[in-house]
């Protein structure tokens, strides 16, 4: 479920609590306000072509808005000190394709570090990596280099990487792009096999991009201002 921006019993099945206000000159209708549920899916929609919307990076970072509010986990983002930002931030899992740190990693390595950064054991971490990338197609590639894959290759990397911990809460950044329609539905089937499991997804997607028949709920995001040059 989504819904309006609105601790409590309520507070346990809120994943995402976000309000950016508009900014001084700006029409009030040009803020964002959403609530994102505990296993729920949301598409954050924004205009044709823009792709710079901060709202990822700001959950990602715990980070909240100028003057806005941010609760991730039932947790006031402006209240949260580092030892429990560290702790929320490992219920999150990202899924981004650019820009890529470990792109000449081999993929089972790739997948395998966050994982033992999570944990500290890198046999456990390898373990699940097995699995996930088994899930997702790509065991026989297991040691090829990331950036030796095909497009398609690389965002099931970027899936991995962001499932391989089961977080409770997956940002994707427009899933899936540039891939032809066919790949990109199997792609979005895998994120919708995760979200049927319990994780909440908040996507990003510009409106000439959003899935026919799509699942979950779709918030528009206002368009961003030009910066000058």
């Amino acid at each position: 479920m989504v819904s309006g921006i609105g601790a409590s019993d309520d507070a346990l099945s809120r994943v995402v609590r976000y309000h950016r206000p508009a900014r001084p000159g700006e029409p009030p209708f040009s803020s964002l306000s959403f609530t994102l549920e505990d296993g729920a899916w949301a598409w954050l929609v924004g205009p044709t072509g823009q792709r710079s919307d901060p709202t990822l990076d700001s959950i990602l970072d715990l980070s909240p808005p100028p003057e806005g509010r941010l609760e991730v986990f039932g947790q006031d983002a402006r209240q949260s000190g580092r030892s429990m930002r560290r702790r929320l931030r490992r219920r999150i899992g990202l899924v981004r394709l650019q820009p890529d740190p470990f792109i000449h990693l081999p993929v089972l390595a790739a997948t395998a570090l966050p994982a033992w950064a999570a944990a500290g054991v890198w046999s456990n971490a390898e373990r699940q990596s097995r699995e996930i990338l088994s899930w997702l197609g790509l065991d026989s590639r297991r040691n090829a280099l990331v950036h030796a894959l095909d497009l398609d290759g690389r965002w099931r990397v970027a899936l991995a990487r962001a499932l391989v911990n089961a977080p409770q809460l997956v940002l994707a950044e427009e899933p899936g792009r540039d891939l032809a329609p066919a790949l990109r539905k199997t792609f979005l089937g895998k994120l919708q096999e995760a979200n049927a499991a319990g994780m909440a997804v908040l996507a990003t997607v510009d409106e000439a991009s959003l899935p026919d028949g799509f699942i979950g709920s779709a918030i528009r995001v206002p368009p961003q201002p030009e910066i000058a040059t």
